[in-house]
């Protein structure tokens, strides 16, 4: 399923990016592919596989000019706020590995793209969760990886987040 994933991501970005920030979208994919299949088996993500994955997708974001340096910083900050202050708000919620993930995606996409992503992983999380426990496959209490859903969230925000923040911003901008 892993390498099916990356296999798709990897075809869909070729179709839409050109060269340096197809092979960023490439590298990012198969990164975010690795830590979540790593945090839904153990509910960890491992600090080796954050530090490969920022020295590789921090430096090709700003080498490409996917992300400019001030929007990176915000969303670095922006990302790491919040989710630090969920994991300390809530109980046996966010881990220490989600935050540090939340940080590099919010380096990596830039601010705008960065809160898109956050909001599509709780969006997704709370739809998955739900289900899960109306089919009786979990209970409230019962704990899920985040990482898939912030590397979700991430990918869509990668394709599509431009088109949606600026359609956003267009409808709320109307009367």
């Amino acid at each position: 399923l892993a390498a099916g994933t990356t296999a798709a991501g990897w075809a869909y970005a070729a179709d839409r990016f050109d060269g340096g920030v197809w092979l960023f979208a490439a590298v990012l994919i198969s990164w975010l592919v690795a830590v979540a299949a790593v945090d839904l088996c153990t509910l960890l993500i491992p600090n080796r596989l954050l530090v490969l994955g920022g020295a590789v997708t921090g430096p090709a974001a700003l080498l490409t000019g996917f992300t400019a340096w001030p929007e990176a910083l915000g969303g670095g900050l922006a990302l790491s706020a919040v989710l630090l202050g969920s994991a300390l708000l809530v109980r046996d919620g966010l881990g220490g590995g989600d935050v540090k993930l939340g940080a590099l995606l919010g380096f990596v996409l830039g601010w705008k793209l960065a809160l898109l992503a956050l909001f599509l992983a709780f969006l997704l999380a709370a739809g998955v969760g739900a289900l899960l426990i109306l089919l009786k496959r979990k209970r409230r209490s019962d704990v899920m990886a985040f990482g898939p859903f912030l590397a979700a969230g991430a990918c869509i925000a990668l394709f599509w987040g431009a088109q949606l923040v600026d359609g956003y911003l267009r409808a709320a901008a109307r009367p």
